[in-house]
């Protein structure tokens, strides 16, 4: 049971990046619109990084999620890793700026540097440096 639901949540991700590389071309089409429109909302359509923000955002979730299982002893290892995939997803926000709106890469950006700092205080406060 837990391989099936890792192989589908590892599959996710995988399958999004090949509608959305397959449809590429036909993104402002209505019909293809109201099918996969969701993945690509309010996104920049012409740029790949852009059009990628669904996919790394699965796969930091799917991380974060293995991460905590697997180290689940050892939590000084795994808010170290969880501060870092989060600074390379602040990163690829950074670089990238997939959003139509600066107002949304402003949420999300501050939303992952409040997460940071919470990150940060709790490696201070549980004596974990």
């Amino acid at each position: 049971m837990a391989i099936g639901t890792g192989i589908i949540l590892l599959a996710l991700p995988i399958v999004y990046a090949l509608v959305v590389k397959k449809k590429r071309d036909y993104l402002l089409v209505p019909s293809v619109r109201d099918h996969i429109g969701s993945l690509y909302t309010g996104k920049h359509e012409d740029q790949t990084s852009a059009l990628a923000f669904v996919i790394i955002y699965l796969l930091r979730r799917i991380l974060f999620a293995v991460l905590a299982v697997v180290l689940a002893t050892q939590p000084h290892i795994l808010v170290h890793l969880v501060m870092l995939s989060n600074l390379f997803y602040m990163m690829y926000l950074g670089f990238s700026m997939p959003f139509l709106l600066k107002m949304h890469w402003r949420v999300e950006l501050a939303n992952e540097f409040l997460l940071l700092t919470q990150f940060y205080y709790f490696l201070l406060y549980a004596g974990l440096v």
